[in-house]
């Protein structure tokens, strides 16, 4: 398999981390490829040959071919039936929202064919599929989403779910109450415009970006004690960890720890 990430327009920077292709080949064909939570909803291309994916909440199902992905909150995988290129395009937090207006919430655990998005997204789908290489995917992709740039790119950095975002990066133990006292907001309003724009709840989201700061800490060192992960990451106790690892990625920290590393640094897209 080769994975390979690129790096967005500068106008599209807040709205989108990059792009992404992964060249699924005949020998890793009907294999399944286990994925986490990213934390950022997805655009998806499958290019030359069918995929299946599983997950929560539902089990084994038949992809479309070019479909938008909701945030997933749980371990779930990805297999081609044949050899083909998965290509995506992955969204900031709250870039799927501020780009389309679309309510992120709508695709939480779940994904939708651009066909039932309306025509333009029908034609984007064709055209992506009948490109011939990822730089002209990403210029269709980079013409299609700046188009949809406001010509004044007002700031998001006093709408509530980027502040709410800004306050879980810098300490991942805030509680959703702490969050709430510095806003000045009533948590309900604060639950409800966050899972609008990013597709999630604050404290859901809070959960994914802990577990990645552990699989970036086993990535950059990878002798590092439980009992010091545990306190980093501020966990109760190593029993929490190991319980909230498996819940997140499917897999024990010492299952983590003997996959291949080429294939452990495709786990994290984005924090």
């Amino acid at each position: 398999m080769n994975y390979q990430l690129f790096q967005p327009h500068d106008l599209l920077r807040p709205y989108l981390f990059g792009f992404s292709s992964l060249e699924i080949e005949e020998d890793h064909r009907m294999i399944p490829i286990p994925c986490i939570p990213s934390g950022a909803m997805l655009l998806n291309f499958e290019i030359g040959g069918g995929m299946r994916g599983g997950g929560i909440p539902v089990g084994p199902v038949n992809l479309p071919s070019s479909f938008v992905c909701g945030q997933i909150t749980g371990p779930h995988w990805i297999m081609s039936v044949d050899s083909s290129v998965h290509f995506n395009v992955i969204f900031q937090a709250t870039g799927f929202f501020r780009l389309t207006g679309m309510d992120a919430g709508q695709f939480n655990n779940g994904f939708m064919s651009l066909d039932l998005l309306g025509e333009k997204w029908h034609s984007l789908g064709k055209a992506v599929h009948e490109a011939n290489n990822s730089e002209e995917r990403i210029r269709i992709l980079t013409d299609f989403f700046l188009e949809m740039v406001p010509e004044d790119r007002p700031s998001s950095k006093h709408d509530i779910p980027e502040q709410v975002l800004d306050i879980i990066r810098q300490d991942l133990r805030n509680t959703i109450a702490d969050i709430a006292d510095s806003l000045g907001f009533a948590e309900r309003h604060i639950r409800r415009v966050f899972k609008r724009q990013v597709g999630m709840s604050p404290k859901k989201y809070q959960q994914i970006m802990r577990i990645h700061k552990v699989i970036n800490l086993l990535r950059q060192e990878p002798d590092m004690s439980i009992q010091d992960i545990v306190a980093i990451c501020d966990f109760a106790d190593s029993a929490h960890l190991s319980r909230q690892f498996k819940r997140f990625t499917g897999r024990t920290i010492n299952d983590y720890l003997k996959t291949h590393p080429g294939l452990r640094e495709q786990w994290v897209i984005w924090d």
